[in-house]
């Protein structure tokens, strides 16, 4: 939202203040990080586990510091002419769920996705779907899954065609999706579990610092080169061959 104001001595100053915050952000701290993320992305076969762990914690706040100084820079620019933008990122590794994450990082775009995407989505689906629910699901969970993995894969897309980025588009509408499915389950959980009415702040930290893991996960797909590195990487940080035994498939 964008609101006029007067032009001011302290417009100026609180613009200027705000450009320079922003400057900050991507050039001493984005662009020094980006220095040690871009060769490991670029070959991650030539770095031990611990330096690709480093890297996905220095991704993410290298992707929030370039993002959000851009943003700052204009929001200044536009403070200088009596213009109030309102804040795009509001603390966005600090969400206690992926959908808080979503009200924190990137408002316009997660706005854009909701309004011009997602809501319509969901409407053109529930014209179609005369059923109460399919395979015993409930119709209104159908519809919101379909919609928002359809709308997070445009999402990636958006961001540029190319399978790494539609991944990671669909890995976010599976974390959403997921949220919707498990919010009873979750509910219940809490209730029986002391530990959420004994210790509040301590879970609330827990759920902060799981939330973050999963999105630093996701900027793995964002930012590899391709998908065979992008498995590499997840390969070497979850040593697991149950789990992404499927990566066979990819590499040859």
């Amino acid at each position: 939202m964008t609101k006029r104001n007067d032009f001011s001595y302290d417009n100026v100053v609180s613009g200027l203040r705000l450009m320079l915050w922003g400057y900050f952000k991507k050039i001493i701290i984005a662009n020094n990080l980006a220095i040690f993320v871009e060769p490991i992305f670029i070959s991650p076969r030539d770095y031990p586990i611990s330096v690709l762990l480093l890297s996905i914690y220095f991704l993410a706040f290298q992707l929030y510091a370039d993002c959000s100084g851009y943003t700052d820079i204009v929001r200044g620019i536009a403070r200088l002419f009596g213009y109030i933008i309102t804040e795009n990122f509001r603390f966005p590794y600090l969400p206690k769920s992926i959908p808080e994450f979503w009200t924190r990082w990137h408002l316009t775009l997660s706005t854009w996705l909701r309004d011009y995407l997602f809501l319509p989505l969901s409407f053109f689906i529930s014209r179609k779907l005369k059923r109460a629910s399919v395979l015993f699901i409930n119709s209104n969970l159908v519809i919101y899954i379909s919609s928002t993995l359809l709308t997070f894969s445009i999402a990636g897309i958006w961001h540029g065609f190319s399978l790494t980025f539609i991944l990671w588009g669909l890995l976010h509408g599976i974390y959403l999706s997921m949220s919707n499915l498990t919010r009873i389950i979750r509910k219940k959980l809490r209730k029986k579990i002391s530990y959420y009415t004994r210790y509040p702040k301590l879970m609330a930290s827990v759920h902060m610092i799981f939330s973050f893991h999963l999105v630093a996960f996701s900027w793995i797909l964002f930012r590899a080169q391709s998908i065979k590195d992008a498995m590499y990487i997840i390969r070497k940080i979850i040593p697991s061959r149950t789990m992404f035994d499927f990566t066979f498939f990819i590499e040859r």
